[in-house]
């Protein structure tokens, strides 16, 4: 199933609410330039957490539950460079990129770093981490039951050695919310070559100190000019990409049994931080939001 589009979907009906509901809006952005009246101490931005707190549990009122586990989500409000919709101009939404935060965990030892490295690209497939298996299992109880409901309308040939692609044509039928993906161009092929691209910035990162103060500089907003220079790479999305080391995520070795090594992560890793579209004039307000849902892959968390 597709877990972008239940996040979509769900943030969409946020936006909704948000403009209409002073008090959702103070739970589910942070502002970044200043304390307004009613915003509580704790939703704050934080030394720890810049971008305020991790907003998925705020979506639970709605009835979201998300299945990106290792995923922290930041909603900010980011000023006036903040997304906003121009109805004088060019009647479309406007303002400052997304950011995308990746965190290079601490270097293990040289005779190591191999190992640990396919043991990050399996806990790390893509930036997003893996699938909660709770929320997982659920997806997959409701795909059961479309292929039971396909075979059952004779969509589905029992005979066929191959169901598979008759079931996709069937999932991915407006009737049950998967998106369509122009050819050449899916999300998901784009978020594994970055994963790969990943990993070799981890490699490089634990063994060029050069390299690593240089990807990890604060003082960059975005690193996307570094990988094309470095790596040949275009950043496909609308979102700023910044690196940033972190000590607390260490490898653990297991000297009795290698296979039991693993990466030492309590705590969510990665960072997604979206900026909280400002509520238009109220006669565009539907017009605004269907828009704002419609402007393409290079925003794979809140567009279609």
């Amino acid at each position: 199933m597709d877990y972008f589009l239940q996040f979509r979907t769900v943030y969409l009906q946020a936006i909704a609410l948000a403009w209409k509901d002073t008090a959702f809006y103070d739970q589910l952005v942070t502002p970044l330039g200043g304390n307004p009246q009613n915003t509580p101490v704790k939703d704050l931005p934080t030394a720890e957490h810049p971008f305020g707190p991790d907003k998925f549990p705020v979506l639970r009122e709605l009835g979201y539950f998300t299945p990106f586990k290792d995923l922290f989500l930041a909603i900010v409000d980011a000023g006036p460079e903040g997304a906003h919709w121009d109805e004088k101009y060019k009647l479309e939404w406007i303002g400052k990129n997304g950011l995308f935060i990746i965190k290079i965990p601490k270097a293990p030892a040289p005779e190591q770093q191999a190992e640990a490295l396919g043991a990050y690209y399996r806990r790390f497939p893509t930036f997003i981490g893996q699938i909660d298996p709770r929320i997982d299992s659920e997806f997959k109880k409701l795909e059961s039951e479309i292929r039971k409901l396909a075979a059952q309308i004779g969509q589905l040939d029992s005979k066929n050695d191959k169901p598979e692609s008759r079931i996709n044509h069937i999932i991915s039928h407006p009737a049950f919310g998967a998106p369509k993906v122009s050819e050449g161009h899916t999300l998901i092929s784009d978020l594994h070559n970055f994963s790969g691209l990943t990993l070799r910035i981890l490699a490089l990162a634990w063994n060029d100190e050069r390299f690593r103060t240089e990807i990890t500089n604060p003082s960059i907003k975005d690193a996307s000019e570094l990988l094309a220079y470095y790596f040949g790479f275009h950043n496909p999305w609308n979102f700023y990409i910044r690196f940033e080391m972190d000590d607390n995520i260490t490898w653990s070795v297991d000297t009795e049994d290698p296979g039991n090594s693993c990466w030492n992560i309590d705590q969510k890793v990665n960072i997604v931080v979206l900026n909280f579209p400002k509520k238009p004039n109220g006669v565009l307000e539907p017009i605004a939001l269907s828009l704002y849902n419609d402007t393409g892959p290079p925003y794979p968390f809140t567009c279609s």
